[in-house]
């Protein structure tokens, strides 16, 4: 007879490491956000207070306790020239290439907000994708303890703590 272990471990599902895993990504991002923050001199209250942040809000996401928002991935982006892709995965440039065009007229600054509203979009596009990603994932793990379940209740399974017959 199968464990439930035996089928999560035959599809590769395993809720325990799909949760540490998403815990480790969020602290790695965190860390990468105290170096920013070092790098700009700035203390947690201050480095928060520029992004609308609490000091006690801003520690949270240092501490990948809770997730950055498009918003806040925008102002990082925009205030201090950060390279969201490079803080989110490590990968590529720290900082992001910077446009040297000052705004110096009233369609310069409507092209800002039209650019910046793009950045938004698609910074709400990536976090959809992660989030259906995240989300087929955890459709996988109620579709094994479903079947787990339904063993169970027609005899084909045996729980882990019941002697085998």
């Amino acid at each position: 007879m199968l464990c439930f272990r035996q089928i999560s471990s035959s599809q590769g599902i395993n809720l325990k490491d799909a949760l540490q895993w998403k815990m480790e990504k969020k602290q790695e991002i965190g860390l990468r956000l105290r170096e920013y923050r070092k790098d700009s001199g700035k203390t947690q209250g201050k480095f928060g207070e520029s992004l609308g942040l609490t000091q006690g809000g801003y520690s949270d996401l240092e501490r990948g306790k809770n997730n950055l928002t498009a918003r806040i991935k925008y102002m990082l982006e925009e205030i201090y020239n950060i390279n969201i892709d490079y803080l989110e995965t490590g990968q590529g440039e720290r900082y992001r290439i910077r446009e040297t065009e000052e705004l110096s007229s009233e369609d310069d600054t409507e092209k800002f907000y039209r650019d910046q509203n793009q950045r938004i979009i698609f910074q709400l596009q990536k976090e959809l994708e992660l989030t259906k990603k995240e989300n087929e994932y955890l459709h996988k793990i109620i579709s094994t303890k479903d079947e787990v379940i339904s063993a169970l209740k027609s005899g084909k399974l045996k729980g882990e703590d019941e002697p085998e017959s």
